[in-house]
């Protein structure tokens, strides 16, 4: 099960890969939505949770569904990967419930091969 704390902190290492992969600061970001840096540095490291409107503001500028933000993260090269994972994003909702699964069952036998 997953608690709240660990909610945060995976939308808070998803902002960072976000933001990283842009090559952006705190302070960059902040400026760039309308933010305070201090909002971004709490938020990265899991202090305080995305309200829905800091939530609509990051996703659109990031162009990512807000289920992004709250999916378990695995430990990617943040760079080399972000936009496979930002693409894989996009797609996924298109996706009908059996296709889903499929690619569910894909990433487990990819995973269980490293």
């Amino acid at each position: 099960m997953i608690n709240s704390e660990q909610i945060k902190t995976n939308v808070g290492l998803a902002l960072k890969a976000l933001r990283i992969g842009k090559g952006l600061t705190q302070e960059e970001l902040a400026e760039r939505v309308d933010l305070q840096p201090n909002t971004i540095a709490k938020i990265e490291t899991g202090k305080i949770y995305l309200t829905s409107k800091t939530l609509a503001i990051l996703c659109n500028f990031f162009k990512v569904s807000p289920a992004f933000f709250y999916m378990p993260k695995i430990h990617l090269n943040i760079e080399e990967n972000l936009n496979f994972i930002q693409e894989i994003d996009t797609l996924l909702p298109s996706c009908n419930t059996k296709s889903l699964n499929m690619i569910r069952n894909v990433v487990i036998v990819l995973q269980s091969g490293q």
